[in-house]
């Protein structure tokens, strides 16, 4: 399950990281969605021409954010801030609060109000936010996320515990643990982490990355997933013990591999 932080909550930040994913976590788990089918009237419903653009108040600054909206989420590196494009009557339905320096942020009614709204253009309504360190990022939502830019982090944990996309342009970090606990969409154009990543899969979502890892790349696979990595590591691990797709092309100094005879595994080597 996505809870499954421990080794990382174990480092020097332990308190206060356990702390926030937890609620990062409970917010998720109280979100009720249920799935509606986009319909001809309502795609004819959404103007786009008419959206509006609002900034979104919040108190306090964050470092951990928990999208549970259907919209798209842009995300970028800079001065926590939050910003809101669509239409004005669905305006007073977002939520957003800071909590222990986590944000999270939904969108609709106990009714779904908002997927009836925008459903057929959901790509079209936006929430921008920014942050200047991110540390912790949980997409449960059915909508696409995007982190545009360079995100710069010290230990950053990404989990999916919904069916929507999630995008990556450059990450920075000394180490980072993705989890996928959902049937989800990821990719990372490129991944720099001078120490680990470790990739931990408990859903069979789809994961694509390019990575350079300085020390230990690993891959753990419990289920079914389809994960492709390209790159460079030191020392790459994988642990097929489900019947997933595993491929690595790419250098490394040492490997261990273990695949049941379910899973499908490909290395590479590659200079």
């Amino acid at each position: 399950m996505y809870c499954d932080f421990k080794k990382i909550y174990e480092m020097k930040h332990f308190c206060y990281t356990l702390f926030a994913l937890a609620v990062t976590l409970q917010s998720c788990r109280n979100a009720s969605v249920s799935p509606v089918t986009a319909t001809s009237s309502d795609s004819a419903a959404v103007d786009t021409t008419a959206f509006v653009t609002k900034n979104v108040p919040f108190s306090g600054d964050f470092s951990c954010i928990t999208n549970m909206s259907s919209c798209r989420v842009e995300v970028t590196e800079g001065p926590c801030n939050i910003v809101y494009v669509g239409p004005e009557e669905l305006y007073p339905s977002l939520k957003a609060s800071v909590d222990c320096g986590v944000l999270v942020t939904s969108l609709g009614t106990e009714r779904n109000y908002d997927t009836h709204v925008f459903h057929a253009a959901r790509e079209s309504v936006r929430l921008l936010i920014s942050c200047p360190r991110l540390r912790i990022l949980a997409h449960c939502g059915a909508g696409r996320l995007v982190c545009k830019g360079s995100i710069h982090a010290d230990d950053l944990q990404v989990g999916t515990l919904g069916d929507g996309t999630l995008c990556f342009d450059s990450v920075y970090c000394n180490s980072m643990r993705f989890d996928i606990n959902s049937a989800s969409t990821t990719s990372f154009d490129y991944v720099e982490s001078r120490k680990n990543i470790d990739i931990i899969s408990s859903h069979s979502g789809t994961l694509c990355a390019n990575v350079n890892v300085g020390g230990q790349l690993l891959v753990d696979d419990i289920v079914d997933s389809d994960i492709s990595l390209t790159g460079s590591t030191h020392t790459l691990s994988i642990n097929a013990t489900g019947g997933g797709n595993i491929s690595y092309t790419g250098s490394y100094e040492a490997k261990d591999i273990y695949a049941s005879p379910k899973a499908s595994v490909s290395v590479v080597a590659k200079p």
